[in-house]
């Protein structure tokens, strides 16, 4: 997640939930939380925080993005063999029909994200 603003935002104030395909929340949640540190509360303009699944994998299933100017906050790195409940965005991930997540800000959606398109932009009230 890279900040655009030009304000810094809360990280606990994000979740992010895979959708089944009837639009409903599934079991597979991301809590903006987990991305927090003693150093880490929010996220300052072009800083970024990301989820990246540790494996093997070559490429890397989720890299960092290049416009990320000023680098991580913080990495969240699931085991590709057990990832929980923390992988929200994979289309094939026990929900063969999932092609969709939802961004929830302090509560409220905010987003329905397109799993296909690789990138999910939205605004943050």
């Amino acid at each position: 997640m890279l900040n655009r603003s030009f304000s810094k935002r809360s990280l606990a104030g994000f979740v992010f939930e895979r959708l089944d395909e009837n639009g409903n929340p599934t079991k597979e949640r991301f809590e903006g939380w987990q991305w927090e540190s003693p150093n880490v509360a929010y996220l300052p303009r072009h800083f970024c925080v990301n989820i990246n699944i540790y494996g093997d994998q070559d490429p890397q299933y989720l890299p960092v993005s290049p416009d990320c100017l000023n680098g991580l906050m913080s990495t969240i790195q699931p085991r590709f063999d057990r990832p929980g409940d923390l992988i929200f965005w994979s289309p094939d991930y026990g929900y063969k029909n999932s092609t969709q997540f939802r961004v929830l800000w302090v509560g409220e959606e905010i987003a329905r994200c397109e799993i296909s398109a690789g990138v999910c932009e939205l605004y943050i009230p």
